[in-house]
Parts: C-alpha cells; structure tokens; sequence
C-alpha cells in the first residue's frame, strides 16, 4: 500500500466491519434458531446480566463511560490522521553512481513559493510537497492580489514556475493540486 493513512484505514473498517458483521449474523442467526429452539425465544440480555448491572451499578457504569471516551479518544485521532497529508522529506531523482540521488523537498517547495510570489499579481503563495518520495506530488496555494489577472497567473505559474519545478526533479509531469483565493489582507476597509 502506498501510505499509511490508507493501509491504518483499511485495517480498521475491516476489523471494525468484521466485528458488525458477526454481531448482526449472531443475532440473525439466534433468532432463526440455529444454535437450539430454546435460544430463539430467550431475551436478548438475561437476568443473570441484568441483575449483575444492578448489584455493581456504582461503578459498572464509570467503567463503561471509561470505555466509550477511550473509544471516543480514539476516533477522534482517526479523524486527525483522515485529515493528515502525507509530507515527504526527500524527493527521489533516481539511481547515482554512487547510491540514491535525492532532493530535499522542503528545498523543492521554498524555491516554488519564492518563484511564485514573484509572479505578477501574487501576493503570497505556500507550496509543498506530498505523496511518496518515488512519485512526488506538489500542493501549490497562491494568493491573488486584487486587481490580479487570473489568466496571466495561471499561464506564469504553469509555464515558468512548474516548469522549473519539473526540470529540477527531472521528471516531465509532476502533478499539482492548485489553491487560489484572493488576498483578503488587501481588500480595502470600510470604516
């Protein structure tokens, strides 16, 4: 798998839709009859546990909340870890004489935002890059000026900028997610 965002993802659906999955086959399963005729008609929760809730219900309760904010805690990072992008250090030029021929990708991504804010009607511009080291891709997020010609930026950012960018990690494409708004630091206040 290409990342670990993907590969954590796919561990657990699959065990988490493992575990639904059974849950909801045993039920179906208990209900039909399977495991005996006097299992279909049996309460779902016997007394036995019922009763086992009351006599420890002054602390059963805090244990189970317990559970369900480590189970909450847990979500949460995996919200966190959905949002994450996969940075890379080092971008890979290919084979050297003398072992791997690599580029610093924070070296690659400064000398695209510097170029960038150097084009005509850009104010600001962060860039980075992300995916994989062999096959890198590069997020590019311009700031426009307000009175900026978003053609003439587009056109300068494509043919000087990415060009450069391509050329220096040797590679013909290099696949670009492009972000562009208007500056709002510049917008003229109303008073």
């Amino acid at each position: 798998m290409r990342n670990r965002t993907n590969r954590l993802d796919r561990i657990l659906l699959v065990l988490l839709g493992a575990v639904v999955l059974l849950a909801g086959a045993g039920g179906v399963l208990l209900r039909l009859g399977v495991f005996g005729a006097s299992w279909k008609h049996r309460p779902i929760i016997e007394q036995n546990t019922t009763d086992f809730f009351n006599r420890h219900e002054s602390w059963l309760w805090w244990a189970i909340g317990g559970g369900a904010l480590v189970i909450a805690v847990l979500a949460i990072y995996w919200l966190i870890v959905q949002l994450r992008t996969e940075r890379i250090g080092n971008v890979d030029l290919g084979p050297a004489v003398d072992g791997e021929n690599t580029l610093a990708s924070s070296a690659l991504a400064d000398a695209v935002r510097r170029e960038a804010e150097n084009v005509e009607g850009v104010a600001r511009a962060r860039a980075r890059l992300v995916h994989e080291s062999a096959q890198p891709q590069l997020r590019l997020a311009v700031a426009l000026r307000e009175d900026a010609d978003l053609g003439a930026v587009q056109r300068a950012l494509d043919t000087d900028v990415l060009a450069h960018a391509r050329e220096a990690i040797g590679r013909e494409t290099l696949p670009t997610w492009l972000r562009v708004e208007v500056d709002a630091t510049e917008a003229p206040r109303v008073l």
